[in-house]
C-alpha cells in the first residue's frame, strides 16, 4: 500500500475579516501588560493546561495533517507526522515547563570554554537532553558556540524581573506558514515565554486547517487573553504587518508576504 494517496485538500477556511483582526489585536494590546506581570507559577499552570489539551487534540490534529498531505492512515508516513510533526509541540511545552521550574535557567547538559584571540569562548551542549532524544535522533549532537567574550546565560527576562525590573507589554505577530504542524505553535510559545510578548498567530492558506486544532489545544492561553489565531492570505498578512499596535514580527511566510513586509 502506498503511503501517499491522490492529494485532496480539506475544505478551505474563510479569511478573518479585517475588523475582527483589529479586534483581536486590540484585545491582545489590552492584555500585554498583564502578561508581563504574570508570574512564573501562573505561566507553568497555563502550560500544564495546554499540555493536557494537546493530548486530547492529538489524534484529530494528526488526522487533519494527514488529510492535508494525502497521507494514508496507519502507514509509516503517518508515523512521521506524529514523530517529526505533532510531538514536537508537547515536547516544547514540557521543556518550557522545565525551564520555568528553574526560573528560566535550566541547568546545561555540559559546557566548556576555550581560549581565542578575541577572548574566552563558551561552548554549550544542548542536545540530546534525554534518553528518548538519543533514541529518536541517533547520532545528533548540537552545541551552541557563544561569541568570544559572551557568557552562557539564560532566561534574561526572568532574571531582570527577579531584580525588580519591569517593562510595557508588546504584541507579536507570528506569521505561521510552515509545512510542519509544530512551527506556528512553537514560534508562538517562543514569543510568549522567551520574548515576553502576547501573540497573534496568523495562519497561512497552506496550513490553515491546523488553526482550529491550535485554538482548541491552546485554549488556556486564548481564554487568558494572551493568544489569538486569525486566518487569511496576503491581505490579512499585510494588514497585520503594518498594524500600529503590532510591535514585533516573526515570519515563516510566503514570498508574497515577505515582499509585503520588506
Amino acid at each position: 500500500m502506498n503511503a501517499v494517496r491522490a492529494w485532496s485538500r480539506p475544505a478551505a477556511l474563510e479569511p478573518t475579516p479585517l475588523h475582527s483582526v483589529d479586534a483581536a489585536v486590540a484585545e491582545l494590546k489590552a492584555n500585554a501588560d498583564r502578561w508581563v506581570a504574570t508570574s512564573i507559577e501562573e505561566r507553568i499552570a497555563l502550560l500544564r493546561e495546554v499540555f493536557v489539551a494537546l493530548e486530547a487534540e492529538a489524534s484529530a490534529w494528526v488526522a487533519t495533517s494527514c488529510a492535508l498531505k494525502g497521507i494514508e492512515r496507519g502507514t509509516n508516513a503517518e508515523g512521521q507526522e506524529w514523530l517529526s510533526g505533532f510531538l514536537a509541540i508537547p515536547r516544547s511545552v514540557r521543556y518550557f515547563i522545565h525551564a520555568l521550574e528553574h526560573d528560566g535557567q535550566p541547568p546545561a547538559i555540559s559546557q566548556r570554554r576555550r581560549s581565542t584571540p578575541e577572548g574566552d569562548q563558551w561552548i554549550v551542549h544542548v542536545f540530546p537532553q534525554t534518553m528518548l532524544d538519543k533514541a529518536l535522533f541517533a547520532g545528533w549532537n548540537i552545541d551552541l558556540w557563544m561569541e568570544p567574550g559572551a557568557m552562557p546565560s539564560q532566561g534574561g527576562i526572568y532574571r531582570r524581573k527577579a531584580g525588580g525590573e519591569t517593562w510595557p507589554g508588546k504584541v507579536a505577530l507570528v506569521m505561521g506558514a510552515g509545512n510542519q504542524i509544530f512551527l506556528g505553535p512553537t514560534d508562538a510559545l517562543h514569543k510568549l515565554f522567551v520574548d515576553d510578548e502576547v501573540v497573534i498567530l496568523k495562519m497561512n492558506p497552506v496550513n490553515e486547517v491546523d488553526g482550529p486544532h491550535i485554538e482548541r489545544a491552546f485554549r488556556p492561553l486564548i481564554d487568558a487573553g494572551f493568544l489569538r489565531v486569525v486566518y487569511g492570505g496576503l491581505e490579512v498578512g499585510q494588514h497585520l504587518t503594518t498594524h500600529p499596535d503590532v510591535d514585533s514580527i516573526h515570519v515563516t511566510g510566503s514570498d508574497a508576504t515577505h515582499d509585503a513586509i520588506v
